[in-house]
């Protein structure tokens, strides 16, 4: 069931007890720790996984990294997980949407842990610095250079529009949030929302360059 389901992930995730989620599992409200770890194997061993393919209809895609820190040891704080993590983000035009991702397949029976983490790793490609790169290729030029005139843009007048309506109709007028004032202002196709999608955890420093 979904709702036992969500709860024996959430509890394991947050405070990586097993005996929180078997006593949960005990009384009902949370599916036992076998399906749990079942679970989690059944998402690493899975063969669905970025393909550009994916996203080639896709007006528009943004990688974002970030770091990721985890403490494997809570109490001393020792044997820290510090890794980078990925995700994309793709925008797509009026009619469009992405490949729909299919089903994770469950797995019959739990694996050994290194069963688990065959072929997970991903090919890490040094890094060769380049000489000019960096920066190096920049020039310092002085302030006075980027006093330019500002035009600026047509939508801040938009915004002031909206601020003004909000003055006038106070007492007891009704007007629409930024969203619906935006859709009866500006004319034409709004794209759909943003398809997001993970990649792979790299298990490396983020602040090195490979």
């Amino acid at each position: 069931m979904p709702l036992l389901c969500g709860i024996g992930e959430e509890m394991h995730r947050k405070y990586g007890s097993s005996q929180i989620v078997q006593q949960l599992a005990r009384c009902g409200f949370s599916v036992s720790l076998d399906e749990v770890t079942r679970y989690l194997q059944s998402v690493m061993t899975s063969s669905e996984r970025w393909h550009r393919k994916d996203v080639a209809s896709a007006c528009f895609t943004q990688f974002v990294a970030d770091n990721v820190d985890r403490n494997v040891r809570t109490v001393d704080g020792h044997a820290t997980f510090h890794g980078m993590g990925i995700i994309s983000a793709s925008c797509f035009g009026p009619g469009i949407q992405a490949m729909q991702q299919t089903r994770i397949p469950r797995l019959r029976a739990r694996l050994m842990t290194r069963e688990a983490c065959i072929g997970k790793r991903v090919s890490a490609v040094q890094f060769c610095r380049q000489s000019g790169a960096g920066l190096e290729k920049y020039i310092i030029k002085p302030l006075s250079n980027l006093h330019t005139l500002l035009t600026a843009p047509i939508i801040r007048s938009l915004n002031t529009l909206w601020h003004a309506a909000g003055v006038l109709l106070i007492g007891g007028g009704q007007r629409p949030l930024w969203t619906g004032y935006m859709h009866s202002v500006c004319k034409g196709s709004h794209p759909l929302k943003s398809e997001v999608r993970m990649l792979p955890i790299l298990d490396l420093n983020p602040s090195d360059m490979t």
